[in-house]
């Protein structure tokens, strides 16, 4: 386990900039004129899974919004892991706030706390990282 925590401090800042990368791109879903920054957005996620390891890649186009595949396969013979999840953020108007799409670090009590408008979290409220 320190062997991951030694990697994951030490590759901290470069984490922290993919992240934030990502979450500037205004890929909001529910309105049409942001239609070419979710298929940006879907071409950085398909760039960081080739990244990440991944075999094959591909952004696959839909009547809607485009879906990313990325596989990884070490040995057919074993269980397929399904990671699901979204890309695209909430308008502005849905929190009542300003779009929040120039995130910065910050820390609470708890640890570093979230953006309000995160490609991982659907919630209008900042949440508490959780300690790895």
């Amino acid at each position: 386990m320190q062997i991951t925590k030694n990697y994951i401090e030490a590759n901290k800042e470069r984490f922290l900039e993919e992240l934030f990368g990502l979450i500037r791109i205004p890929s909001i879903s529910s309105e049409s004129a942001h239609k070419p920054d979710m298929i940006r957005c879907a071409e950085c996620w398909r760039e960081h899974l080739l990244k990440a390891g991944a075999d094959k890649t591909e952004v696959m186009p839909t009547e809607g919004n485009p879906i990313v595949y990325g596989e990884k396969i070490i040995d057919p013979k074993l269980p397929t892991v399904l990671v699901y999840g979204h890309y695209d953020v909430m308008p502005a108007s849905t929190c009542g706030t300003p779009t929040r799409l120039s995130p910065s670090s910050r820390t609470a009590r708890s640890g570093p706390v979230a953006p309000t408008t995160t490609k991982a979290s659907r919630s209008c409220m900042p949440r508490p990282s959780r300690p790895w």
